[in-house]
């Protein structure tokens, strides 16, 4: 989002001498919330795999690929993190509205695709990945490894008792995955 974009252009042209050869594959993250994630979206429009249940333009900012290696075939569900890091709490009526039909959309996308993908048996592996993780240690960014990380697992809160809805975390579990990937954080960890 630096430079009206032109830091991401720049980005991606270093990267064309691999991605040009190499299958290449973005998930928006806390660089790409710039106007609304639209140079992500535009940047990536070829990603446009989900179709908006109100008729608007499809979006990319989740959705699945399958890709074979090896022998195996595995499947494979980009995930926006970034939807739980916008500011709910500050949001007007409609904006929180809006915040809140898309982690829904994409809650209820992952369990139907996840289920899809495991029950057909076709796949050896299934991966997810998002920019954010669920669980991280860092000790020099205390919000992102505890609360922050804490909404992809267990979403927003939704009612007077402490419930929660739309976390990342619950959707993968209506079926096994084998592995999730996250960035974000500047370490290793796994």
């Amino acid at each position: 989002d630096e430079l009206e974009g032109m830091t991401g252009d720049v980005f991606l042209e270093e990267l064309s001498n691999i991605t040009s050869r190499v299958p290449y594959q973005g998930a928006p993250g806390n660089h790409e919330q710039a106007y609304n994630f639209s140079h992500y979206a535009n940047k990536f429009s070829n990603y446009n795999f989900v179709t908006d249940p109100e008729g608007k333009p499809d979006q990319n900012w989740w959705f699945s690929w399958d890709y074979f290696s090896g022998g195996s075939k595995i499947h494979v569900l980009n995930l926006n993190s970034e939807l739980y890091y916008w500011d709910y709490f500050s949001a007007t009526e409609n904006q929180r509205g809006e915040f809140s039909r898309m982690m829904a959309d994409q809650w209820n996308w992952i369990v139907d695709d996840l289920t899809k993908a495991y029950d057909s048996g076709e796949y050896d592996w299934i991966f997810a990945y998002s920019h954010r993780p669920f669980y991280c240690s860092n000790t020099d960014d205390i919000p992102d490894c505890t609360h922050d990380a804490a909404k992809l697992r267990k979403g927003i809160p939704s009612g007077p008792n402490g419930e929660y809805q739309w976390g990342i975390e619950t959707a993968l579990s209506v079926r096994p995955i084998d592995l999730y990937m996250s960035a974000h954080e500047h370490s290793y960890e796994r």
